[in-house]
């Protein structure tokens, strides 16, 4: 049989965007929104007026206002 290797969901793990460490939950986030750090990107509207939005949460740069984002061990 071969070595499966794999993280463990108990083991904490540093996050690539602040550095602080975390537990895992699903898709390799953190379960709570506790990261301060967004990972926007900028896109194009309809209109062809340009926004901003996070690859991790998912929100607008107008919805996140004051919020904080996920924790991640991967870039996006």
């Amino acid at each position: 049989m071969g070595l499966i290797c794999c993280k463990d969901i108990n083991d904490p793990v540093t996050c690539v965007k602040c550095g602080d460490t975390f537990r895992l939950h699903f898709g390799g986030k953190s379960q709570r929104t506790s990261c301060r750090v967004h990972n926007l990107k900028f896109g194009y509207d309809r209109l062809g007026r340009v926004y901003s939005y996070c690859k991790t949460c998912h929100r607008t740069k107008k919805e996140i206002g004051c919020r904080n984002c996920y924790h991640c061990y991967f870039r996006e």
